[in-house]
């Protein structure tokens, strides 16, 4: 990575090699950025890998995307994933599932195939100290 430069780098962490950079083509084509290396809008809060490592998904402010090796992005429009911060973003082994966590302190469970709600965890912790 040069001195200015931003963007999403994977590097293998043994060797320190840079493997890749991430880009969302959508970023690019839409004229907001112009150099590769844009993967979200905002910040990423958030990375899971899979255990495999074929599946990366990274959480921003309100999105999460899927990341598939070798380089094809799958965005997720998930309904509410959260309110304002996502926190926290995990894949099952498989691949076929997906939770996340947010500022609500609600930790939803998605299919990465369609990118569905399929139930939510509320934190019942919380309730019982009110």
């Amino acid at each position: 990575m040069q001195p200015g430069e931003s963007g999403f780098f994977v590097y293998h962490v043994p060797s320190g090699q840079l493997v890749g950079r991430l880009t969302d083509s959508q970023l690019l084509k839409s004229g907001l950025y112009k150099k590769p290396g844009a993967a979200h809008r905002d910040l990423v809060e958030s990375l899971a890998f899979s255990p495999g490592g074929s599946l990366l998904a990274s959480g921003s402010y309100r999105e999460v995307k899927l990341w598939r090796h070798p380089r094809n992005v799958q965005k997720l429009k998930l309904a509410n994933v959260a309110q304002k911060d996502l926190n926290a973003v995990t894949v099952q082994p498989d691949g076929k599932w997906m939770a996340t966590a947010g500022d609500e302190n609600i930790v939803k469970l998605w299919s990465t195939a369609n990118g569905k709600l399929a139930r939510e965890f509320p934190d019942t912790r919380r309730q019982s100290m009110l």
